[in-house]
């Protein structure tokens, strides 16, 4: 066990304080929000709301964490029990979860399903542990933006449970698509770790490749 893991497994002892004061504040305008899909004309893409570079601060935890996450795509979708593209619908929820953390809920609604048992124009929850200020801005343990209405992504999601799924590895599971068709991992978001904890894909992919990829994975 190196070093940086060790100060994880520390640093995740501590009291919720500590949390808070490692987590990043995340602003997410809100713009229209489009119903098209992967595949249709790039003029669509205009209308997607996505969380612009810069929208996040500190790194928090993430970058002590790398070893624990997946290496490459392939080993994050061996993980998932989902594995989907979609819309977040909806203003997303805040709820004080059981631990004491709040978690956001958002519904998705998916358009292209590579791995699970939903289809294309279900609807699942997704839920991540986050708060959301008095003055609209939003905290994630890592540094990622939540998930707001009218954002395409492609998400690794877990087993459902009571009716909501996780985020697998949390900020590595979410990856965002902008409105010139390209999807951003973690890494984009952060100004001291690059790369989104992948050795196949950086910070930034089209969605045309990255998809080919699950294609291939779905098989």
């Amino acid at each position: 066990m190196n070093s940086r893991f060790r100060i994880v497994i520390s640093i995740l002892a501590l009291v919720l304080a500590a949390v808070v004061a490692s987590v990043s504040l995340v602003s997410c305008s809100v713009r229209a929000v489009s119903n098209s899909g992967p595949d249709d004309d790039g003029d669509a893409l205009t209308e997607i709301v996505f969380p612009e570079k810069g929208s996040s601060g500190l790194l928090g935890f993430a970058e002590f964490a790398s070893n624990v996450f997946a290496h490459n795509v392939p080993e994050l979708y061996a993980k998932a029990d989902l594995v989907v593209f979609g819309t977040v619908v909806g203003e997303s929820q805040y709820r004080k979860e059981g631990s004491g953390l709040e978690a956001a809920l958002s519904d998705v609604l998916i358009e292209k399903v590579w791995k699970g048992d939903l289809k294309e124009g279900d609807t699942v929850t997704v839920t991540e542990t986050g708060w959301r200020l008095e003055d609209g801005r939003t905290l994630s343990l890592g540094g990622e933006p939540i998930l707001e209405e009218g954002e395409k992504v492609v998400l690794f999601l877990g087993s459902e449970y009571e009716g909501r799924r996780a985020v697998v590895n949390s900020f590595q599971g979410k990856l965002f698509l902008d409105k010139s068709g390209v999807l951003h991992t973690y890494g984009y978001y952060s100004d001291e770790f690059t790369g989104g904890f992948f050795d196949d894909v950086g910070e930034e992919i089209p969605f045309a490749d990255f998809q080919a990829i699950l294609d291939g994975l779905s098989k």
